[in-house]
């Protein structure tokens, strides 16, 4: 992706474009096809879907282009409502079986922080539950017609991972649910990084259509956000640096910065953290009080080295060799120094 591609992209793919970066006119030789492309690869072709209706002409965007961007928003929106539908019948039988779930990731920051639902897209469910539950929601899937796709969920432990996957079929459409016993899937940092359901449930928030199933506070959805994109996903889709951008705009009234930093260190997150809202705010400068950025840098020392190793542009390169050199290296730099006490 050349630098004219991911410009385009990363001005479109703000949610509230038009108030930030100025947007740059593409040139007669901007390669639409293979811009999509990417645009779809990192989950961002619906928010930039509406972005283009204002600016379309400006841009002389080819009208195929528009349409093909639209259709991506409507499908997005569609599978979502979809997969909202099947939490909620999940939730109604979850509900009489006497444990709770907490709904990580896509679902709980589609209708929480961004303009539109459709804006957000998700392909499935992610739920942390405590590891004890796990035969209680084995059988409660297998009563709602849901196939283990992944190892055996009483399993799943002795074998070092710490999730399952149950599929269903609703008329042609795959109803996907993952159950996670810790948000840190990577048996390889696990050890130093651990994000269970008791880590976060004393602060969720219950859902108003059902209270057994519950979102994370403001906090610790910051958390699990920036530790789902820098270790599940190693800072690869562009949605996820909107995810923290969005989080930080929309709930910046009510966040409490230092209860974030005390549990990202109580978690073995802190250095993930820091690092990950660096390289979000390389990409989309982040709402955050002056002291928050000085601590964020107090924590990556020494700082050169962590410039060397993150920089953002160069993260969501996924094909560029430097790219892979420099997350290996970062994540051999949070295995090592992931302990580290502030």
């Amino acid at each position: 992706m050349n630098r004219m591609m991911l410009s385009l992209m990363l001005a479109l793919s703000d949610p509230e474009f038009g108030k930030g970066r100025p947007l740059p006119v593409p040139g007669d030789d901007l390669d639409w096809r293979a811009w999509l492309s990417e645009a779809g690869r990192h989950g961002v072709l619906p928010i930039i879907s509406r972005n283009l209706e204002g600016v379309s002409a400006r841009m002389n965007t080819p009208p195929w282009v528009t349409q093909q961007a639209g259709m991506h928003y409507t499908a997005a929106w569609g599978r979502n409502m979809f997969l909202e539908n099947q939490i909620e019948e999940f939730a109604r039988s979850l509900a009489e079986s006497g444990v709770r779930a907490i709904v990580l990731k896509g679902p709980a920051l589609a209708e929480s922080v961004y303009p539109e639902m459709g804006m957000r897209p998700f392909t499935d469910v992610d739920l942390l539950i405590s590891p004890e539950a796990a035969p209680v929601f084995s059988t409660l899937f297998s009563r709602l017609g849901y196939e283990n796709e992944g190892p055996e969920m009483e399993l799943g432990k002795a074998n070092g991972l710490c999730k399952a996957c149950f599929v269903k079929n609703v008329d042609d459409l795959s109803s996907c649910i993952e159950v996670h016993w810790d948000a840190v899937n990577s048996p390889s940092l696990r050890a130093r990084c651990s994000v269970t359901f008791e880590d976060l449930a004393p602060d969720a928030r219950p859902w108003d259509v059902c209270p057994a199933l519950s979102f994370p506070c403001p906090e610790d959805s910051l958390l699990t956000c920036l530790i789902h994109m820098a270790v599940g996903h190693q800072f690869d889709r562009l949605i996820l640096f909107v995810d923290v951008l969005q989080i930080l705009r929309c709930l910046r009234e009510q966040f409490d910065w230092a209860a974030f930093f005390r549990k990202a260190d109580r978690c073995g997150a802190g250095l993930i953290c820091a690092s990950a809202l660096r390289l979000t705010d390389d990409l989309f400068p982040l709402p955050m009080p002056q002291e928050v950025t000085q601590e964020i840098r107090r924590r990556l020392r020494p700082t050169w080295l962590w410039k060397l190793v993150l920089d953002g542009r160069q993260a969501i390169n996924a094909e560029a060799w430097e790219t892979w050199v420099r997350l290996h290296i970062y994540r051999e730099m949070i295995k090592r120094l992931g302990k580290r006490r502030f």
